[in-house]
């Protein structure tokens, strides 16, 4: 994690703008994003029996539903 921090605040310090270092740093993220994407990608598909059992819900769960409630709050 302080090896992307340090990134990040690289790209903030050569950056001439905050615009300029934001969409630096929305770059890096999508670059990341897609190598992951791509790397799934050849999982499932040298191995498609097991990406199908990672990608089950490992537990199920009992949903509880929550009511709602009556009183409004005074200070709005």
């Amino acid at each position: 994690m302080r090896g992307l921090q340090n990134r990040i605040d690289m790209e903030r310090l050569r950056a001439r703008t905050a615009m300029k270092a934001c969409l630096r740093i929305s770059s890096m993220m999508w670059d990341s994003f897609l190598e992951c994407q791509m790397m799934l990608n050849i999982f499932v598909y040298r191995n498609p029996s097991d990406a199908i059992k990672l990608l089950q819900p490992a537990h199920r769960a009992k949903i509880i539903p929550f009511q709602p409630k009556t009183k409004q709050c005074k200070n709005l």
